[in-house]
């Protein structure tokens, strides 16, 4: 604050400046805004006030429904608010932690996947999803859509947002994973865009409607592209094939075990669908086959990334990293500790959601920690598996009392014999 440019035109020095402090405790808070009141009428009380005005109205922090009169004060910022300024504080990317995920052209690769965590035939609420089934019965269920941040050859993901598959009001369709997929990207891209984004998804996002969204919030994409879903798509690829304008690159490996061949085939500027107005994107594949001919995998790629035999493979590769949103995030959300699938409890209307956002919730903070915390690093791969970690944590904090976050993870390292790293 005190470097920025309009403080610095105003020739103010640092006795001049009175920043509230964000940092202060919760319990001090009301003492502080108090004392902080207490300056501004030594010096005679404000003239002049210049404030930003945030898109949910809020004048200066001050959400709708502040009074004229309000003084310093704690309050709670609405969801948009928060996420509108996030970048204005240190996050992630400011302490440079997002650097091990960038990918092609610089990006991060952010992958959707909707995943279930609430199913029952009786038990249901108005928010329930429902299936029909020919025997008379009805399954209801809750599911979600998770997006994480993943990277090529990184096992770590980073939760965002989620955005829930429920009934929208003023809707008579089920709501489903396609227009959830909108809802997320129309309310988050304005929030994400400046880090340079590119989504990834498997064929269910790869539709027209939702390519020419993430163009139009400045989003990149990277999406499967099966030739069931996409035939006019396949149809104009044999038509190049025939003219010799699908490329090829051909890679030989060795994995330490075997040999084994990729070819990547390309071409640009095909039609997403059988429409006038229809998007043209690029598209590759890749199918990796042994020595003998046999295939072990294939798939296919629609890009708005103009492709080459220079940048194929990069973008394969990201393209592939949508499986980390299902491996490295909703297994391990299922099967590694945080039991996403257990019924915590339905409730009468948003419990079943609630439950589900602290666990997501836990597993970004656990990510964080991870990435950040030298402490918390240092014992969790000395522990076996997430789940001990968990149990150990369970167990200690029951039974003993810590003043905080650093005086627990002090007491297990001396507990694991490990020492304390070096923060010099």
């Amino acid at each position: 604050m005190n470097n920025s440019v309009f403080l610095g035109g105003c020739h103010a020095t640092s006795p001049q400046i009175h920043v509230p402090d964000g940092e202060v405790s919760k319990l001090m808070v009301n003492g502080y805004c108090t004392e902080y009141e207490k300056q501004i009428d030594s010096f005679g009380g404000l003239d002049l006030q210049i404030l930003g005005i945030g898109r949910t109205g809020h004048i200066g922090f001050n959400e709708p429904g502040s009074q004229l009169e309000s003084k310093t004060r704690l309050i709670m910022l609405d969801s948009l608010t928060r996420r509108d300024a996030a970048n204005d504080f240190n996050g992630l990317n400011n302490a440079g932690h997002l650097d091990i995920f960038r990918s092609y052209n610089g990006n991060l690769l952010i992958a959707l996947d909707g995943t279930q965590y609430f199913s029952s035939k009786s038990i249901h609420c108005e928010n329930c999803n429902q299936k029909h089934h020919k025997n008379g019965t009805t399954t209801y269920s809750h599911t979600v859509i998770t997006p994480v941040v993943v990277a090529p050859g990184n096992n770590k993901v980073i939760s965002l947002q989620p955005e829930f598959i429920t009934p929208q009001d003023g809707h008579k369709k089920q709501d489903c994973e396609n227009a959830a997929a909108k809802r997320w990207i129309s309310q988050n891209a304005p929030v994400y865009k400046h880090l340079g984004i590119t989504m990834l998804g498997d064929d269910l996002y790869c539709k027209q409607s939702l390519c020419v969204l993430m163009l139009e919030q400045e989003l990149n994409f990277i999406l499967v592209c099966k030739p069931n879903s996409h035939k006019t798509l396949y149809q104009w690829l044999d038509e190049l094939e025939k003219m010799q304008a699908v490329e090829t690159v051909i890679e030989k490996r060795w994995t330490g075990k075997r040999h084994e061949i990729d070819t990547f085939r390309f071409a640009i500027q095909v039609p997403l669908r059988d429409s006038d107005d229809a998007l043209n994107v690029n598209w590759c594949e890749l199918t990796t086959t042994l020595p003998d001919g046999k295939i072990i995998y294939k798939n296919a790629f629609a890009t708005n990334f103009k492709i080459s035999k220079d940048n194929v493979k990069d973008i394969v590769a990201d393209g592939r990293a949508r499986w980390k949103v299902e491996n490295e995030n909703n297994n391990v959300l299922k099967t590694k500790g945080y039991n996403l699938e257990h019924n915590f409890g339905h409730g009468g209307k948003h419990l079943s959601s609630l439950l589900l956002t602290f666990n997501l919730l836990a597993f970004l903070f656990h990510t964080v920690l991870e990435i950040g915390d030298e402490k918390y690093k240092l014992i969790r791969d000395e522990l076996p598996t997430r789940k001990t970690f968990f149990d150990d944590i369970r167990a200690l904090t029951k039974y003993v009392y810590f003043d905080n976050w650093n005086s627990l993870l002090n007491f297990m390292m001396r507990g694991l014999e490990l020492n304390s790293p070096d923060t010099s």
